[in-house]
C-alpha cells in the first residue's frame, strides 16, 4: 500500500491513470463498500457510518494504488471481458482465492487483496462487473473461460492450487437468474 496525497502525480507505479482511478470511485458510489465488505458496514453505529463510508472510498481513491496496479495485472492475465457470456462470470471469492496463489508466483503482488480492489480494477480494464443481490457482499466479474482454464491448470502444476467445484466458482444467468 502506498500513499497517495493530492500531487503532481498522474500515473500509479504500474501505469494507471490516476484520474481513471478517481472517477471510477466516483461513479460508482457502492464500490467503496466492497473496499470493506458490506457486512462490516453493519456493524458500524449508524451515527459513525459516514464516516466509515467516507474513508473506505479515501482507502480506494488514494491509498491502494500497489493493489489495484496488481488486481489490473491480475485480471489482464485472466482475460477480463468487457461483455461475457452468461456463464462466464467468476465469483469474487474464488477470484481471491486464484489471486492468493497467483500472487506466489510472482512475490511482487500485495499479500492482501481487499475486495472491492478486484471490482475497480475490473472497471479500470472497461470489464463487467455484475452484483447478483442473493451474493452480497460478493460480486461476479466476466473473464475467458480459455484463459482462466490455463491459468488454473499453471497454478495447479506450480503452485498446487486446488480448484473449488465449478457451482462455487462461476455464475450463470441462465440457469440462476
Amino acid at each position: 500500500m502506498r500513499t497517495r496525497f493530492e500531487n503532481k502525480w498522474d500515473k500509479t507505479r504500474g501505469g494507471l491513470k490516476i484520474h481513471k482511478i478517481k472517477k471510477i470511485v466516483n461513479d460508482f458510489p457502492l464500490l467503496h463498500a466492497y473496499g470493506i465488505g458490506f457486512s462490516m458496514f453493519g456493524n458500524i453505529p449508524e451515527h459513525t457510518r459516514r464516516e466509515a463510508v467516507d474513508y473506505s472510498r479515501y482507502m480506494l481513491a488514494f491509498e491502494l494504488d500497489d493493489e489495484i496496479d496488481a488486481g489490473v495485472q491480475f485480471l489482464k492475465i485472466l482475460g477480463g471481458v468487457k461483455v461475457p457470456n452468461n456463464d462466464s462470470y467468476l465469483r469474487s471469492e474464488y477470484l481471491l482465492h486464484l489471486y492468493s496463489y497467483w500472487r506466489r508466483s510472482t512475490m511482487k503482488a500485495p499479500e492482501i487483496m481487499p475486495l472491492g480492489v478486484l471490482a475497480l480494477s475490473a472497471l479500470m480494464l472497461n470489464g463487467s462487473v455484475r452484483v447478483v443481490e442473493t451474493l452480497k457482499p460478493n460480486y461476479l466479474v466476466g473473464v475467458s473461460k480459455l484463459r482462466r482454464s490455463k491459468i488454473e491448470d499453471y497454478l495447479a502444476f506450480t503452485q498446487k492450487f486446488q480448484k473449488w467445484p465449478e457451482e462455487q466458482t462461476s455464475w450463470s444467468f441462465a440457469n440462476n437468474g
